[in-house]
């Protein structure tokens, strides 16, 4: 199994050293199994150097867009060299608390927690809101029988080469520097009918604090 981290940032922060270690561990456990890890970044500037020491760059992009569009610019530049099976999409501010699981992921779906789900899986970890730290009390999930809502989180995701396939990081519209949201995520991925799997990832967002991972329609 191949698998490619991208780290997309802002900057590759010294102050995200110790969530950089956190997923070095995992990644490492992982090819202790028999995995293939790479690892990709894209910043604004040119300052990958502060993370050479723990990780090394397959492949290097300087981009100042958006996040989302930092992304797709890469895999559009790379796409001639990128033949892994599955992409690990990580902002710095994530530290991973757990393994991640790639038993229960969708090949043709972008598999992720959500910032907001109205529908009727429960799933532990799923939710970047409600868990312990600064979004505690606000619910990102709200029961109902059939599933209504599904706005992905934009922290971390693991997609499939299927999704590259499908077009999922093809920009068909002009960059405008637009706030690049979990809202636009979601209207991305639907232009190319692209379908959101909720998951469980037990982390802590890092960037104001702490803030940790909730629960889908879990008390």
């Amino acid at each position: 199994m191949k698998v490619l981290v991208i780290i997309t940032t802002l900057s590759m922060d010294i102050n995200s050293i110790q969530n950089i270690l956190f997923l070095k561990y995992y990644m490492d456990q992982l090819k202790q199994i028999g995995y293939s890890i790479d690892y990709g970044g894209i910043s604004s500037f040119n300052d990958f150097g502060n993370y050479e020491n723990i990780i090394n760059f397959k492949f290097k992009l300087v981009n100042q867009k958006k996040q989302l569009s930092k992304l797709c610019d890469f895999i559009n530049i790379y796409r001639a060299n990128l033949d892994y099976d599955w992409y690990i999409k990580i902002r710095t501010e994530v530290r991973l608390l757990e393994q991640l699981n790639f038993d229960n992921l969708l090949k043709t779906s972008i598999n992720v927690r959500t910032r907001v789900y109205k529908g009727p899986k429960k799933i532990l970890y799923g939710s970047s809101k409600g868990g312990e730290g600064i979004w505690k009390h606000e619910h990102g999930s709200i029961y109902s029988d059939k599933e209504e809502e599904i706005i992905p989180d934009d922290h971390i995701y693991i997609f499939h080469h299927t999704i590259i396939e499908l077009e999922g990081f093809k920009q068909t519209e002009p960059y405008t520097d637009i706030i690049e949201d979990e809202w636009f995520h979601k209207y991305q991925w639907d232009k190319y009918n692209i379908s959101i799997n909720p998951i469980g990832i037990n982390m802590d967002f890092t960037k104001y604090g702490h803030a940790y991972s909730g629960h889908l329609n879990i008390e």
